[in-house]
């Protein structure tokens, strides 16, 4: 289901570009039929044109995933088998195209595979294999670009997958040649829970087509179904996080501007990149490349603290499961604090924290220098000694004179003060296992944390990716005047990873962005324009959680049974 995600990400934001325009599409990969079906859902496609060596994954996707890859029964479906699609690619005569080619020109060209990796010397295959971080590498060089430029049209848009935001030095080096070739370049991060490594990064490059002005009418009178892509979807996808903006050397407005954020800044140089630094789920662990630094077992949970060897890289696992990297687990804090504490302005005073042992949350809120106090309920002490330990850079709010740490059990806690301390909080932020260590969530709790915050507060709460349980956390909400989703795409946690907040009267589309840049707060994913990409969720994230349909309807109701309709 989920590599929907992937397919809807590498087709539609091109294909609502050029709309009634996009007839002939090129995909150089995707032998599993998914990215192809998408464009095919469209009837002004009228032929897409799939290279692929991989006959295999062709053959498993026609037997196994019938619903999910109907395009390989459409007509319009040119499926080219070929034993290296990239020396296909280059093998035109004298500037010719490649056999079967000559004279066609593409509206979209789709390179779908694992990784692109731009280089042309590289000293072996395993430092190649490095560089990927996948099994499938991919030696596309300079030539090949050049190749598919010959092959679009002048109004045509080529869309590549590079690789993932850990690996950082493949994405500046594709930035970089993509940026000699055409004159526009657009940035394309998404993610799907089932991906080996989150926060994938792609590329949209064009000539003349602005991938920023999209043909929404033309979208909505063709209909076409999804299960992830909408016109809110369009613009957060080609948001860069702050970590990639500095990466690539692009701008970064003081105020939401994703023209300007997808343009490259001359008056200073790209970071330099390190070297791949991915997170590991408990599934994918291997001794040799960490290092512990702790175990324990404490009266809650299992803790385990360990850095990757070669790196400062350190990683928390509660259970067995990975709950932080010291590399991207602010990518998740920043989620849960600045959305909400941008629009609240001056407003956002005092802040409840409830769980968040590892003090990224707490360190994050204390970046404002107008927060006066943060009260921090925790159930387990050890996960706080562990992170003053092990995570002192993410914990430092810890040793902030306006943080209150109280040692409890937060469900209990609110429900016993809830009373006393009405209208105390400006923002209360839940940041907690799954299922609480104690005591289970219910709506008793909720309501007596509604009552604990101010006329203009929030609740921020995270809810993990896309799933039924996201029925179950509407439910408990439901008394809460406004619901939002925020979608966070970051490459610790399956992603998207969905954080809900909860509002009487908070517009978190009204921030005094003069007053927030002003305050100069050092982030590693958000900045203005991320701000609204953050409120841009799934589109069957929204069915659930919002409008209360069961997640499996809204998933199923993409692919109608019969042909007629679209695929």
């Amino acid at each position: 289901h989920f590599l929907r995600y992937e397919h809807e990400s590498l087709a539609h934001p091109a294909l609502v570009a050029l709309g009634p325009q996009a007839k002939n599409i090129l995909i150089i990969g995707g032998a599993d039929g998914g990215t192809a079906a998408q464009f095919l859902k469209s009837r002004e496609v009228e032929q897409v044109t799939l290279v692929s060596r991989a006959t295999a994954v062709a053959k498993a996707a026609k037997k196994c995933f019938p619903s999910a890859y109907k395009g390989w029964r459409d007509s319009r479906l040119n499926f080219t088998a070929v034993t290296d699609p990239l020396a296909w690619l280059h093998s035109g005569k004298s500037g010719g195209l490649p056999g079967g080619l000559a004279g066609r020109l593409f509206d979209i060209i789709v390179f779908d595979s694992v990784t692109l990796n731009l280089e042309d010397n590289w000293t072996s295959e395993s430092e190649a294999l490095e560089k990927s971080i996948g099994s499938s590498t991919h030696h596309f060089t300079a030539a090949h670009l050049e190749a598919m430029v010959k092959l679009l049209a002048p109004h045509g848009l080529f869309v590549t997958q590079v690789g993932y935001l850990c690996n950082l030095r493949p994405l500046q080096i594709a930035h970089e040649a993509l940026s000699n070739q055409f004159r526009n370049v657009w940035t394309l991060q998404y993610s799907a829970p089932d991906m080996p490594w989150f926060h994938a990064v792609g590329f949209v490059a064009g000539f003349g087509t602005n991938l920023l002005e999209p043909k929404w009418l033309w979208w909505r009178s063709a209909a076409i179904k999804t299960v992830f892509f909408s016109e809110e979807v369009h613009s957060a996808l080609l948001t860069p996080s702050l970590m990639l903006s500095k990466a690539l050397g692009l701008k970064v407005p003081s105020i939401p501007d994703l023209d300007l954020a997808n343009r490259r800044d001359t008056s200073r140089q790209p970071i330099p990149a390190r070297g791949p630094s991915c997170p590991r789920p408990a599934s994918d662990r291997e001794p040799r490349f960490e290092e512990s630094l702790l175990q324990k077992k404490t009266k809650y949970q299992q803790i385990e603290v360990v850095r990757a060897r070669g790196s400062d890289s350190v990683t928390m696992y509660l259970d067995g499961e990975l709950q932080l990297t010291s590399d991207y687990g602010d990518f998740y804090h920043e989620a849960l604090v600045h959305p909400v504490m941008a629009s609240l302005g001056l407003r956002g005073r005092r802040a409840l924290v409830i769980g968040a042992g590892d003090g990224g949350v707490a360190t994050a809120l204390l970046r404002y220098p107008d927060l006066a106090e943060v009260t921090q309920v925790e159930i387990d002490e050890q996960v706080v000694d562990a992170a003053r330990t092990h995570l002192p850079e993410m914990s430092k709010g810890y040793r902030d004179p306006r943080h209150r740490l109280i040692i409890a059990d937060a469900l209990r806690w609110v429900k016993d003060k809830s009373e006393e301390l009405k209208g105390s909080f400006d923002i209360a932020i839940i940041d907690s296992t799954d299922e609480p260590l104690n005591s289970p969530w219910d709506r008793t709790f909720f309501g007596g944390l509604k009552q604990m915050l101010t006329a203009h507060g929030a609740v921020v709460q995270s809810m993990n990716s896309q799933g039924d349980w996201l029925l179950e956390f509407a439910n408990i909400h439901q008394d809460f005047q406004s619901r939002f989703l925020v979608s966070c795409n970051t490459p610790d946690y399956p992603s998207p990873y969905l954080l809900g907040i909860l509002t009487e009267g908070l517009d978190l589309f009204s921030v005094d962005w003069s007053w927030w840049s002003s305050l100069n707060i050092s982030t590693v994913y958000y900045h203005p324009t991320v701000h609204v990409a953050l409120l841009s969720a799934p589109r069957e994230s929204i069915r659930t959680y919002l409008d209360h349909e069961n997640w499996s309807d809204c998933h199923d109701a993409a692919w109608p049974a019969e042909r007629g309709e679209e695929l």
